[in-house]
Parts: structure tokens; C-alpha cells; sequence
């Protein structure tokens, strides 16, 4: 049995890192110390391959959310250090991986991902999925949080 997923996700087009488009399942959320992107392994882009991409990911959704920040507020410049991603594998076992990237200006020169233990989950990402504010980069519009993902397994 799979597990649900914990947040609504929308799908946008990134180019993997052999230049490919694939469809790569996210959900961003605003939270008191920046931005938080939880990228989902789906069947049609599954886990090892995002993880194999996550610095061609990373770069090209570091850019949409520079401009998003700039739509939002012209005076705004988002450091790469202010945003987090997460790697979500569901399953019976759910997996969750936090993506730390070293940047060079807005390029990641070098990627460790790092499995979340239950501690992580209950006092970092647990609160970014129950109270942040969820928004859409392909809209560009945000959303209000529903409480429904406060409980990360």
C-alpha cells in the first residue's frame, strides 16, 4: 500500500541532466527563514533519477524562484542559502532526503542528500508543511495552507 501524499503537488518541465524535459512533481512553501521546495519521485521521474539531476534541478528551480520573488516584490533577491529542497519518496516506508547544496553564486557546485531522520521531520519539516504558505511557481500565485499536511510520516 503507498502512501498518500501529505501535500497537493503541481508538475512543471525541468530538463533533467542529460537536457531532457521531464516532468518533475513539487510543492514550494514560504516559512519564516525563506523558501522550502519539496521535490516528489513519481513514476514518470523516479527517485534515482532525481537525485542524479538534483544540481540541474536545483539550479533551474533557483531561477524560477528568483523570479518569482521579483514578481512578488521588485525590491526582492532571494540567496540560494535561503532556499531549501527536500526529496520526497513516497512509499509503504515514506522517504525523505534534504538536499545540501554548495552554490556558487546561483550555480550548486556539489550536492549531498541526506536522509531526515524523525527527529528532522518533527522539528524542521513538520512545521514548514503545517504553517508555511504553499504557492505555485507555475502560476505564480500563493496559496493558503490547510493544516492538511501537519503530520509527516
Amino acid at each position: 500500500m503507498t502512501m498518500l501524499m501529505p501535500f497537493e503537488t503541481e508538475t512543471l518541465l525541468l530538463q533533467n541532466r542529460l537536457g531532457r524535459l521531464v516532468p518533475v512533481a513539487l510543492r514550494c512553501f514560504h516559512h519564516h527563514r525563506g523558501v522550502c521546495v519539496v521535490l516528489v519521485a513519481t513514476p514518470d521521474f523516479p527517485a534515482r533519477q532525481l537525485t542524479n539531476s538534483a544540481e540541474h534541478l536545483a539550479y533551474q528551480l533557483f531561477q524560477r524562484l528568483s523570479e518569482y520573488c521579483q514578481q512578488q516584490d521588485a525590491s526582492c533577491r532571494l540567496n540560494a542559502e535561503d532556499v531549501e529542497f527536500i526529496q520526497f519518496h513516497p512509499a509503504d516506508e515514506p522517504e525523505w532526503l534534504r538536499w545540501r547544496l554548495q552554490w556558487a553564486g546561483s550555480s550548486p557546485i556539489h550536492l549531498d542528500s541526506v536522509p531526515l531522520t524523525q527527529a528532522s521531520r518533527e522539528g524542521f519539516l513538520q512545521p514548514i508543511l503545517a504553517k508555511g504558505q504553499s504557492f505555485s511557481l507555475a502560476s505564480g500565485k500563493d496559496s493558503v495552507a490547510d493544516g492538511s499536511c501537519a503530520q509527516v510520516a
